[in-house]
């Protein structure tokens, strides 16, 4: 995973600090509450994105030709999907 992308979290999450705070959500004005609710989109977008290549190589580590080597077996797991 590249620093690049986890940097783009950190900055997306800055953001989101800056706009609220510790605020609560019935604490923010309207203009600040869909500041907000962007604010997560664009986390919630860089943090899949920095997620996708993790789940990828835990899926081709847990390939069932590698039988009880697969990572998921290893960690109790049937599939990479329940583990």
């Amino acid at each position: 995973m590249g620093v690049t992308l986890l940097t783009g979290i950190a900055e997306a999450f800055e953001a989101l600090t800056a706009i609220c705070g510790d605020r609560a959500p019935e604490a923010l004005a309207p203009g600040e509450l869909m500041a907000v609710n962007e604010a997560f989109g664009v986390l919630k977008r860089r943090v899949y994105a920095a997620f996708a290549p993790v789940a990828a190589e835990i899926a081709r580590q847990s390939r069932t030709e590698l039988g009880k080597d697969s990572l998921a077996k290893r960690h109790g797991s049937r599939s990479p999907r329940s583990l």
